[in-house]
């Protein structure tokens, strides 16, 4: 529970770094199988639903894939929500290359 709750919490605030990630899964091996050398089963097959043959073991690597993937959500929301953050980076995006945004622009025209 603490590896699934306070890791997803920090992974969200401020990322988390490979080295890390492989740690915990190390340490949730370890756990598992009680630091034997070859487990008689794969983490992967553990990580998949009870209905499928595992027994939804926390896979903190997809986890983290997924926070990182649901940070682009808020940034592409063009309602009138849109989070001030979001119209920074696109001031940022744009100084970074405005050739190529007036470009874009001008065929758009």
């Amino acid at each position: 529970m603490f590896v699934g709750g306070m890791t997803q919490f920090l992974t969200k605030a401020q990322g988390m770094p490979k080295n890390i990630e492989s740690a915990l899964t190390k340490m949730i091996r370890n756990f598992i199988w009680d630091d034997k050398r070859s487990p008689p089963i794969s983490l992967e097959q553990l990580q998949r639903l009870k209905e499928n043959g595992g027994i939804n073991l926390l896979d903190i690597e997809s986890r983290n894939e997924a926070i990182e993937v649901m940070w682009i959500k808020p940034y592409l929301d063009l309602s009138p929500s849109r989070p001030d953050w979001a119209f920074i980076i696109d001031l940022l995006i744009h100084n970074m290359n405005p050739n190529k945004v007036k470009i874009c622009q001008q065929t758009h025209s």
